[in-house]
């Protein structure tokens, strides 16, 4: 409703007083019945009334993401049974960037602000300290999923997303970049052997 008032006094505004205006003297105020015309017309047509307020680009799916998160949950799992166990993290590690690009791709869309990733921080890591780091890391990223997959149906449903959940995808989007660079340097390190 204020939405709608605020459009018709900025319809009654000067910038559409100059688009209206058929006399040929710019300083003249258009006529009354010109006036109501407009506002008539705006009235009549509520998708033009509504158009600045519409996203241009149609919605992106949430199916990848929705197919990602358990995919995310089991290569999570099969890292933290190599670690356990001792095993190659080769095959987890891979799998994890390969689900990690529809999730990212998603929250990248959303054009959320990460927070800064401290790259200094993680040269100082021992490569058991990486190991650790980079599971806790997927760990805490695979629970904020789980809860990002509730929020996704919710606002799919419902059409609007709170600011909170919004702030929450930026954290999801900070862990995931965090993840993509520690699985870079567990890689390229070789611990995951």
């Amino acid at each position: 409703m204020i939405l709608g008032l605020n459009i018709v006094i900025a319809a009654l505004c000067v910038p559409a007083y100059a688009q209206t205006n058929t006399t040929s003297d710019p300083n003249q105020p258009p006529p009354m019945s010109q006036t109501v015309r407009d506002f008539d017309r705006l009235l009549s047509n509520p998708d033009q009334l509504h158009q600045s307020t519409r996203n241009p680009r149609p919605p992106k799916s949430i199916a990848p993401v929705l197919l990602a998160i358990p995919q995310f949950r089991k290569a999570t799992a099969d890292l933290r049974q190599a670690i356990g166990e001792q095993k190659s993290m080769r095959s987890p590690v891979q799998s994890l960037e390969k689900v990690i690009k529809p999730l990212a791709e998603y929250f990248k869309d959303l054009k959320l602000k990460p927070a800064a990733l401290d790259v200094q921080e993680l040269k100082s890591y021992t490569d058991k300290d990486l190991v650790w780091e980079t599971l806790t890391t997927a760990e805490r990223t695979d629970n904020n999923l789980q809860i990002a997959g509730i929020l996704l149906r919710d606002s799919n449903r419902s059409g609007a997303v709170t600011v909170k959940t919004m702030q929450f995808y930026g954290e999801i989007d900070s862990d995931l970049e965090r993840l993509k660079c520690l699985l870079d340097r567990v890689a390229a390190r070789r611990v995951a052997k």
